[in-house]
C-alpha cells in the first residue's frame, strides 16, 4: 500500500513538472493558432497620442541624469511627451538632479517617506497629463523608437497593457551569464504566445504602456508590475500584450547574491499579489488557467522536485522486487543532475561556463529562490519599501 502511494507521489510530481515546463507552452501554443488574437496596431504617426514618462526612483543619483538625457533624446515628438519623475523619500541628489532639468518639461513628485514603487506610481500618475502613460525604472534606458512601438497598438480598444523588451547590456557578467539568456528566451516564447492567445501575466516593470484614464490604483503592498496588467483587464476587459521591438536595456546584477535575493523577492511579492486577490482573477476562466499554470504551479516546482526524490528513495526502500532497477536508474540520474548543478555553481564562483552545465544549474537557482520566496511568503515576509543597488554604468547601449 505504501509502495503504491509512493509510486503514484513519484509519477504525479513527474508529470506536474513536464507539464509546467512543456505541457503548457505546447498547450497554450496550440490555443494561439486555433484561437488567434488580431493585434492591430496603427501605423499613423500623425496620431501618435500625448505621452507622459512616469518613472520610480529612490536614491538613484548615479543613473537620474543618464535616464533624463535617455528620455529626452527618444524619437517621439517633443510637444507630446512629458516626463514625470517621482522620488521616493531619496535622501541623495536624486531630487536636485531632476530640478535642474525643470525646463525641459522634467517635473519632480516628491514623496517625503520612502513607501515603496507601487505607491510612488499611484501618487506619480496623478501628476501625469498624457493620454498614455508609460512606466519605467530610473535604471532601465530604452531604444530610440521604443516609445513608438508600445503606444501603437492603443488605437485598438482591446488592448489595455502594452510590455516592452527588456536585454541586459554584456549579459556575460551577469552571475547566470550565458544560462540565463536561455531561459530568458523560453519566457519570451511563452509570452509571445500569451499576447497571440489571451493576454500577458503581468508586465516588466522597466517598461509598460497603459491608458492614464483605465489606470487602477493599486494596494501598496502588493507588485505593480505584475498587478496593474491584472487589474486592467479583469476591471476594463482590456488585454496585455508582448512588443519586443519596444526595447530597454539595463545592467545585470553585478553579484550572485543580489541577482538570488532578487529572484526570491519577486516570487515572494507575486506569490503574496495573487494570492490576495484570487477572488478578482479567478473571475476569468481562462485567465485563471493561465495563472495556475505558468505561474503558480512553476514556483512550487522546487516542492514537487523534493517529492519526486524522496518519493524515489522511499520506493527503492521499501520495493520489492521486478522494476527496481527503473527506480534506481531514475534515482541516480536525478543525483547526477544536481552533482552537475553544484558543478555549474563552482565554475560560476570561478567565472567559468559550460552551456549544459549552465543550464542545469540555473535551473536548480531559479527553484531555489521559489523554495526560499514561498517560504518567506508562507513567514509573512512583505517588499513594500525599495533598496538601490546599481551597476555604476550603461555605457554601451545600442541606438
Amino acid at each position: 500500500m505504501i509502495e503504491a502511494i509512493m509510486k503514484f507521489i513519484f509519477f504525479l510530481s513527474i508529470m506536474l513538472i513536464l507539464y509546467t515546463y512543456l505541457g503548457y507552452p505546447v498547450i497554450i501554443l496550440i490555443l494561439s493558432k486555433l484561437f488567434p488574437k488580431d493585434n492591430k496596431y496603427s501605423k499613423d504617426i500623425e496620431a501618435l497620442p500625448k505621452v507622459s514618462l512616469l518613472i520610480a526612483a529612490y536614491n538613484e543619483e548615479k543613473v537620474i541624469k543618464e535616464k533624463i538625457e535617455n528620455s529626452l533624446s527618444l524619437d517621439y515628438p517633443k510637444d507630446k511627451i512629458e516626463i514625470v519623475i517621482v522620488s521616493d523619500g531619496s535622501k541623495d541628489r536624486t531630487d536636485e538632479i531632476v530640478k535642474s532639468y525643470s525646463d525641459k518639461n522634467v517635473r519632480l513628485v516628491r514623496i517625503e517617506k520612502n513607501r515603496g514603487k507601487t505607491n510612488a506610481l499611484n501618487e506619480g500618475i496623478k501628476h501625469c497629463k498624457g493620454d498614455i502613460v508609460v512606466l519605467s525604472d530610473a535604471n532601465s534606458m530604452y531604444k530610440n523608437n521604443a516609445l513608438r512601438h508600445l503606444v501603437k497598438y492603443f488605437s485598438s480598444p482591446e488592448i489595455g497593457v502594452v510590455c516592452g523588451e527588456l536585454k541586459y547590456i554584456n549579459p556575460e557578467k551577469s552571475a547566470s551569464g550565458k544560462s540565463e539568456g536561455l531561459y530568458w528566451r523560453y519566457e519570451v516564447f511563452i509570452k509571445g504566445v500569451e499576447s497571440n492567445f489571451n493576454t500577458l501575466i503581468g508586465a516588466n516593470g522597466s517598461i509598460y504602456a497603459i491608458r492614464r484614464n483605465e489606470f487602477v490604483p493599486i494596494p501598496t503592498d502588493l507588485m505593480d508590475d505584475l498587478m496593474e496588467p491584472i487589474f486592467i483587464y479583469v476591471k476594463h476587459n482590456r488585454r496585455a500584450i508582448y512588443e519586443p521591438l519596444a526595447m530597454t536595456f539595463e545592467e545585470p546584477a553585478e553579484s550572485f547574491e543580489k541577482e538570488f535575493k532578487r529572484k526570491v523577492r519577486i516570487v515572494s511579492s507575486a506569490l503574496y499579489s495573487l494570492m490576495r486577490t484570487t477572488g478578482f482573477w479567478l473571475k476569468k476562466p481562462t485567465f485563471a488557467f493561465q495563472v495556475l499554470s505558468h505561474k503558480i504551479i512553476r514556483w512550487f516546482v522546487p516542492y514537487i522536485l523534493i517529492l519526486t526524490f524522496f518519493s524515489n528513495l522511499a520506493i527503492i526502500l521499501i520495493g520489492g522486487k521486478g522494476k527496481i532497477a527503473y527506480y534506481w536508474f531514475l534515482f541516480i540520474c536525478q543525483i547526477i543532475f544536481y552533482l552537475l548543478a553544484i558543478i555549474g555553481h563552482k565554475q560560476n564562483k570561478k567565472g567559468k561556463s559550460n552551456r549544459f552545465i549552465g543550464v542545469i544549474y540555473y535551473f536548480c537557482v531559479v527553484n531555489v529562490a521559489s523554495l526560499l520566496g514561498i517560504l518567506e511568503y508562507l513567514l509573512g515576509k512583505k517588499y513594500i519599501t525599495w533598496e538601490t543597488c546599481r551597476v555604476d554604468n550603461h555605457q554601451e547601449l545600442k541606438k
